[in-house]
């Protein structure tokens, strides 16, 4: 039996938890996992794109499949990078416009010789980037994002860049639904997008699948109908690739599906931060940098990290509601538990005390 089934049995029938979401990034090894469940699983129409599976230990339950948010972030960005400059690997094109790297690069050389700048946040390390800076999600959020799409606008008054602005601002929007992860940040960003999902009615749902997979739908297909004799590897080129597409496509439909399926169940409001992996590379990033040099670490090497690791947690000064350290994940990746690689997350509605609750699990591998 496959590994990963493996830990869902034993959560299943052991400790009566119910597996309600995979999570992983956009690795071909995680993409043919996917494909293994074609026969069981639910594809979409006229696809081959799998995104949830029947749960075999929990007869009519689904197991739904997430592509990291984050990670499709930074490869919709590197597909950017890559479109006329970079590796010029792509050279991306969608209603009778360009979308340049050129544009976002000649604006930040720009906006360095004015004295007021449109773009504050902007860096020399968000333009030329490194192996090390594309896996910053910070760095590609701040280039897709909604002050990038009005800098692109007004600083291209004859409109050849609204196209990067457009893609610019959809990513923006599609990380803001899929990175709600306080219940006062929309109250204090003024970002209506980053309010917790407390209804099945929620009019990001229907924008997700409507909006934002309906506008990549609706380029491919400019794509293929595009007057000239093109062959399919330059079409390719003209579009996002093709594991970034599927990976929208599969994280859309599980996000919409999941938060539904989670309201119904009498969760009170749904944070769909928690479908990220980022606590799990944290965990093990720091397990590493304890680690030095020493990559491969036995049973207990790997205890005495964790336990200097919850030192300095214990010991380090609290974080103020700006920062971006979270103290609220209190890291469920002890090496005492059998299965270090899932966050439980307890869909208990309103509890009353001695009652039991009934128990969410989330893979994230």
């Amino acid at each position: 039996m496959p590994l990963f089934w493996c830990g869902v049995a034993i959560l299943q029938l052991k400790a009566n938890l119910n597996v309600i979401a995979a999570v992983s990034d956009g690795a071909s090894p995680n993409r043919k996992f996917y494909q293994l469940h074609i026969y069981i699983g639910e594809k979409l129409n006229n696809q081959k794109v799998v995104y949830k599976t029947k749960n075999l230990f929990a007869p009519g339950k689904w197991i739904w499949f997430f592509a990291d948010a984050p990670h499709l972030l930074k490869t919709a960005r590197n597909c950017l990078l890559n479109s006329g400059s970079g590796l010029k690997s792509r050279c991306m094109w969608n209603n009778d416009q360009f979308l340049l790297w050129n544009y976002i690069s000649d604006l930040y050389y720009s906006d360095l010789e004015l004295g007021l700048h449109q773009l504050p946040k902007l860096t020399i390390e968000h333009i030329m980037l490194t192996s090390y800076s594309k896996m910053r999600v910070n760095l590609a959020a701040q280039i897709l994002s909604n002050r990038m799409a009005q800098a692109l606008i007004c600083s291209y008054p004859e409109g050849e860049a609204n196209e990067t602005a457009r893609f610019c601002k959809l990513m923006n929007d599609f990380f803001d639904c899929l990175n709600v992860r306080a219940y006062n940040e929309a109250t204090c960003k003024r970002n209506v997008l980053l309010g917790p999902y407390r209804s099945q009615d929620d009019k990001r749902f229907e924008w997700l699948v409507n909006t934002f997979l309906q506008y990549f739908h609706d380029w491919k297909k400019a794509v293929e109908t595009r007057p000239g004799n093109f062959l399919p590897t330059a079409q390719a080129k003209m579009f996002i690739s093709q594991q970034t597409y599927e990976g929208l496509q599969i994280t859309v439909h599980s996000t919409v599906e999941t938060v539904k399926f989670l309201l119904s169940q009498g969760v009170d409001s749904v944070l769909t931060e928690r479908f990220q992996q980022d606590p799990l590379e944290e965990y093990f990033g720091n397990q590493k940098q304890r680690g030095r040099r020493s990559d491969n670490p036995d049973a207990s090497q790997f205890a005495y990290n964790d336990r200097a690791l919850d030192v300095q947690r214990n010991i380090a000064c609290s974080a103020t509601e700006m920062t971006r350290k979270r103290m609220d994940h209190a890291y469920l990746y002890h090496p005492q538990l059998i299965l270090t690689c899932v966050e439980v997350i307890h869909a208990t509605g309103e509890n009353v005390a001695g009652e039991e609750s009934q128990g969410m699990v989330i893979f994230k591998a």
